[in-house]
């Protein structure tokens, strides 16, 4: 093959978009526990919150009971800026439910701390825009069953 052969993965990508989804998207409902009652109940709030230790500052994402840095049980969630930069990311274009548009799996990187990454996905913005530290921010898109979800999207 060519160095400079375009493949069809490559054609398919040219031009391509992730908008902002404009109806409900159809998620599974994610298991509300311990760990995890506070991210959604923030997001339900349309507010990014991850756990964070009392005794150090360290951030921890996902939550678990005690912090990896210093190993208190000090853990309580605290809401975040919602503003990072694009860690790394895939494009989907297999529909893997029914309707599903190609989309953006994004690592986000956020500004509180250097090692707390989130996945969520990109919206509002073109494949030939993605590169690594791309500043992002936090926006909220509502899910079936009033399930509200972070997703991120270039810093405006």
């Amino acid at each position: 093959m060519a160095g400079n052969a375009v493949t069809e993965s490559e054609r398919e990508l040219h031009g391509l978009r992730f908008p902002m989804p404009t109806e409900p998207l159809r998620f599974f409902q994610p298991e509300r526990g311990i760990g995890t009652a506070a991210f959604w109940d923030g997001a339900q709030a349309g507010e990014l919150r991850l756990v964070r230790c009392g005794a150090c500052g360290y951030w921890t994402h996902p939550a678990g009971p005690r912090c990896a840095r210093c190993g208190s049980a000090d853990l309580a969630p605290a809401p975040v800026s919602g503003r990072g930069t694009l860690f790394a990311w895939t494009v989907s274009l297999q529909a893997f439910l029914p309707g599903l548009q190609p989309y953006c799996l994004a690592l986000v990187q956020l500004d509180e701390q250097e090692d707390l990454r989130l996945t969520s996905q990109l919206v509002e913005v073109a494949v030939e825009d993605l590169r690594a530290g791309l500043p992002v921010e936090v926006v909220f898109v509502d899910g079936a069953g009033g399930l509200r979800l972070p997703f991120f999207r270039p810093l405006r």
